[in-house]
């Protein structure tokens, strides 16, 4: 069940790199506020555990201009099975924490 914002499910396979891109705009078209925020992206194995986690120290890339947020991770990949992700935002001076979006990702070979 999806508690984000948004919902972003992905399919791949064990031989590939996980990277994917999405690109974040305020509804009135506006630049979204990237400053006001640290981010993080996490993966989940199928029992819950922690595989992986990105911030934008090392994995993250955000272009505040052009709104675009990059994941990024090349070696290794995720093994064949079911994951879950969020990426999530914390608020620099109110320390609210808001996922952006969860979802899935299904490894095949």
């Amino acid at each position: 069940m999806h508690t984000a914002f948004f919902a972003v499910d992905l399919v791949g396979s064990d031989g590939e790199s996980l990277a994917f891109g999405v690109k974040f705009v305020n509804t009135d078209g506006s630049a979204y506020p990237f400053d006001d925020y640290t981010h993080a992206y996490t993966v989940y194995d199928d029992g819950g555990s922690e595989v992986l986690s990105l911030d934008e120290s090392d994995g993250i890339t955000i272009d505040a201009g052009t709104g675009q947020v990059d994941i990024l991770r090349l070696e290794p990949g995720l093994a064949v099975g079911y994951y879950v992700h969020r990426m999530r935002r914390t608020h620099v001076t109110t320390e609210v924490v808001e996922d952006y979006f969860d979802g899935s990702i299904t490894i095949g070979n």
